[in-house]
C-alpha cells in the first residue's frame, strides 16, 4: 500500500494508513479510508505498474512487526493431548512467545545447533485489533482484526 500511496498520492482524498500499525491504531475509520483508496487504484493501465510488485522478488515480513503480546494456548484440542500422552487440561494452558520468534513466509528460521530433532505444528493465529477487557462472549469477535496461519517449531523430546 505504501508503494501505491507514493506513486499515486493524488488518489488519497484523506489520510490513508500505510502500515498495519496505523490501521490498527486508527480503527474502523482508518480501515474505511484504506478501502476507499484501494477502490480508486488503477488495476489495468500503465499507472498500475508503479505499485504492483513481482511477488517472486518480495521478502515477506511477519504479519505484524510490533505485536503487543503473543499469547499461546497449549493442548487446545483433544487429539493433540492424546498424541502427546497428556491429560486434557481442566483450564487452558497459556504461554507466551516473544516478538523475535516471528518470521515471514519463506524466511529462514535459525535453530540452535544443539537441537537434534525439531517438531512442528501448524496453528491458527488470531490478531486482536484493539484493546479489550472483560467483554462478553458475544462481543469478543468484534475485537478480532484478522486471522493468519502460524508454524510452531519446537525441540523434539
Amino acid at each position: 500500500m505504501a508503494a501505491a500511496l507514493n506513486a499515486l498520492p493524488q488518489l488519497a482524498a484523506e489520510a490513508v494508513p500505510a502500515t498495519l500499525r496505523e490501521v490498527l491504531d486508527g480503527g474502523e475509520a482508518a480501515l474505511d479510508s484504506l478501502r476507499k483508496f484501494a477502490g480508486t487504484l488503477p488495476y489495468h493501465d500503465e499507472g498500475a505498474k508503479a505499485f504492483y510488485r513481482d511477488d517472486t522478488l518480495l521478502e515477506f515480513a511477519p504479519c505484524t512487526a510490533d505485536p503487543g503480546k503473543i499469547i499461546c494456548i497449549g493442548l487446545n484440542y483433544r487429539r493433540h493431548a492424546e498424541e502427546t500422552g497428556m491429560p486434557l487440561p481442566e483450564y487452558p494452558i497459556l504461554f507466551s512467545k516473544f516478538s523475535n520468534s516471528l518470521a515471514g513466509h519463506g524466511m529462514e528460521v535459525p535453530l540452535p545447533s544443539s537441537m537434534q530433532k525439531v517438531d512442528y505444528e501448524a496453528e491458527l493465529g488470531i490478531m486482536i485489533g484493539r484493546t479489550v477487557k472483560n467483554v462478553s462472549e458475544e462481543e469478543a469477535l468484534d475485537a478480532v482484526f484478522g486471522y493468519f496461519t502460524a508454524a510452531v517449531l519446537m525441540r523434539w523430546m
